[in-house]
């Protein structure tokens, strides 16, 4: 199957002055669509989530088209249009008279991408969603509901989307009659299918119009003893332990460092370790268990620390809940307080892109890396590369792959080359 890369997706909307607050709107789907074809995945169900996630991206690439007039509208964020966009606009309505925004992006991408051009002209179809109902394919499903459930770049519950769109397309709605109520009963039974398989309730989409962290965090904080039971015998610190060669006296920041296991057998072992958590209810069971370390509640986006404080850092399956943006700040930062020499340890999952996830029914963030795209984020904030290697760990029968590096600040006379 040829499918457009995600870059191209995105370079679409600029090729055709397309309004941004339809691309915000098609990112929200995406979101929502690549999250539920991947649950589904993980569940048996046969999906393309590449295929989702492009049909997602670009299914109202041309929306803006059939739009009787470009205005700005507020509420949905759209600004007043510009002079390419009015432009663009005219042109395409000339181009395709009558046409919605399936139709013509099947006739201008059929030849391109035909599998992804014939799932956008019928995905939301309202004739087809009745007639096939569960017939229709897994990715179609999907797409179709995702849309459903985002109302400009916001997640809402399906009833509320529902009431929306009869209030701004009453004739559309008059016109259909009975197979309108049709279409919203095979939508009804869509999202019943789909969140009976992945076991959780539709309203865990809502959490996707919070910040990503926040909703990580929560997360932790709602299941400390069990996080702790959970994982109080693993025993993966031994990597760093032996490749980091951190000595007794060595000052050490474990950065999202929970309820501090690790941080109090660095301590056993001589380290002068400080652990660092934003979950403030692992960090209160941190001092609980180890009274004699310093834990505190922090953001590792904003390390409140001097210059060239630590002659290590650890940072064990962190990065991997952060936002791909946010993360050559984060490293750029502990280049800052890692004294030069210091050593930098870190661990990340391998795969590829980023988006919720859930695990035992709770949703996080996650962000996975290919071993070139992480070492390169290291070595662009000035380390040097050490050790880089994967790690398999088989955790209650499913297999995890980790990247783990080990990187250099440089001494200061390597510094200045």
């Amino acid at each position: 199957m040829k499918l457009p890369t995600i870059r191209e997706c995105e370079a679409l909307f600029s090729k055709y002055h397309v309004p941004e607050n339809f691309f915000l709107h098609c990112k929200k789907v995406a979101q929502v669509g690549i999250f539920l074809a991947v649950e589904l995945k993980k569940k048996g169900i046969d999906v393309s989530i590449d295929l989702v996630e492009r049909a997602c991206l670009l299914h109202d690439l041309f929306k803006f088209v059939t739009l009787v007039e470009l205005k700005a509208q507020p509420e949905f964020k759209a600004t007043a249009p510009t002079k390419q966009q009015i432009t663009s606009w005219k042109k395409l309505k000339e181009q395709f008279p009558g046409k919605f925004e399936g139709e013509i992006f099947y006739e201008t991408f059929k030849d391109v991408w035909p599998e992804l051009a014939k799932l956008l002209y019928g995905s939301s179809n309202p004739h087809r969603v009745i007639e096939l109902g569960n017939k229709r394919t897994w990715d179609e499903r999907i797409q179709h509901y995702a849309d459903c459930r985002v109302l400009g770049d916001e997640v809402i519950m399906l009833e509320d989307r529902f009431k929306d769109a009869e209030k701004r397309y009453p004739d559309l709605y008059k016109q259909l009659g009975e197979k309108h109520k049709e279409e919203k009963k095979q939508i009804r039974k869509d999202e019943q299918e789909i969140f009976e398989i992945i076991e959780v309730s539709p309203d865990v989409l809502l959490k996707f119009n919070k910040d990503s962290t926040t909703v990580t965090i929560e997360t932790y904080d709602s299941y400390v003893e069990q996080y702790y039971q959970g994982t109080k015998h693993y025993n993966d610190h031994h990597i760093y332990l032996t490749d980091s060669d951190i000595k007794k006296r060595d000052i050490v920041l474990d950065v999202t460092c929970a309820y501090g296991r690790d941080a109090a057998l660095l301590t056993e072992r001589g380290a002068k370790v400080t652990g660092v958590d934003l979950s403030s209810k692992m960090i209160a069971k941190a001092k609980t268990l180890y009274p004699h370390i310093p834990f505190f509640v922090m953001d590792m986006r904003k390390l409140n620390f001097p210059e060239n404080s630590f002659d290590h850092i650890i940072c064990n399956a962190a990065l991997l809940h952060l936002e791909k943006k946010d993360i050559p700040s984060v490293l750029s930062s502990f280049y800052i307080i890692l004294k030069p020499g210091g050593k930098l340890w870190i661990g990340v999952k391998k795969g590829d892109g980023e988006n919720y996830e859930l695990r035992t029914g709770t949703l996080k963030y996650v962000s996975k890396f290919n071993n070139k795209e992480i070492r390169r984020l290291v070595e662009q904030a000035k380390f040097h590369v050490l050790k880089q290697y994967d790690c398999i760990e088989n955790r209650k029968g499913e297999k995890i792959v980790w990247i783990d590096i080990l990187a250099q600040k440089p001494l200061k006379k390597e510094a200045g080359k």
